[in-house]
């Protein structure tokens, strides 16, 4: 997937987390090595549990606030799957935000534009709060 632009399409998120932890004055080596164990430990918790979860059925409503970013080349989450997802689910408000210069990384594929609407998100929580 990753040879065909379906993971990342303008970043090596590999090399591009290593280079973060390493020459980053805010991580440490240690630091590395506990994400590297904490990365592979998660995965061996939740895909068990999400592989067969289909959310159209286990959760068709949501009772706060939904925004979805996804990159349009993102196979390993398929987009247009999530896309058909946020049509059906019912929600007081929800978004569906388009990277598509993306694949699985938006964040760090479009970070620009990520954090504007993570900025956004933050503003109108902010003014609706109580």
């Amino acid at each position: 997937m990753t040879a065909f632009g379906g993971s990342e399409r303008q970043i090596d998120s590999n090399a591009d987390l290593i280079k973060g932890i390493l020459f980053s004055p805010e991580y440490t080596l240690l630091d590395g090595i506990r994400l590297a164990r904490g990365n592979a430990l998660s995965l061996r918790a939740i895909r068990p549990q999400t592989e067969n979860t289909n959310l159209f059925e286990t959760v068709p409503e949501l009772k706060v606030p939904v925004y979805l970013a996804m990159g349009r080349y993102d196979y390993m989450t398929p987009s247009e799957v999530a896309y058909r997802y946020y049509e059906k689910l019912l929600a007081p408000k929800k978004q569906f935000v388009w990277f598509e210069e993306s694949a699985h990384f938006p964040h760090f594929e479009e970070a620009d534009k990520f954090s504007r609407m993570m900025a956004d998100i933050k503003e109108e929580t902010r003014k609706t709060s109580p």
